[in-house]
């Protein structure tokens, strides 16, 4: 039995509650108050970058890993994967926290309200990469 086995995400980056959440979130990041009209515009490839660009960079990483028959390939994934879970779970309690020194800082509003989906496929993938392992 692995270590993934209780928490084994059945998404994927298409699966239909992945997709609304972030594209929820992604409507919210365009319609917020107070940004340029050219932000409004960049929003929905920034968001796609946000979030595909983690999930593509630990996918191949992680395969990589797992194709070289790294010993510890295994154990690296695992805790990959609960750094996504967490990162996706404890983001929102934290946020109110940090909204504050956020915008103080200028970041951008997407890469506030689009760090919980990044991180969930950054979990996502590391699922991925041990269910091709069979290290399920």
């Amino acid at each position: 039995m692995s270590v993934l086995a209780p928490f084994r995400l059945t998404w994927s980056l298409k699966s239909l509650p992945f997709v609304v959440g972030t594209a929820l979130l992604t409507l919210v990041a365009t319609i917020w108050p107070g940004q340029t009209m050219a932000y409004r515009l960049a929003t929905p490839f920034a968001a796609l970058i946000i979030v595909a660009a983690p999930y593509l960079f630990f996918r191949m990483y992680l395969t990589l890993l797992a194709e070289r028959g790294h010993a510890w390939g295994h154990y690296y994934t695992i805790l990959i994967y609960y750094m996504g879970i967490f990162g996706a779970a404890f983001y929102p309690l934290a946020l109110p926290f940090e909204w504050a020194h956020f915008r103080s800082n200028e970041v951008p509003i997407v890469l506030i309200l689009l760090s919980a989906p990044a991180a969930l496929a950054v979990a996502i993938a590391a699922t991925e990469v041990a269910n091709d392992n069979e290290w399920a």
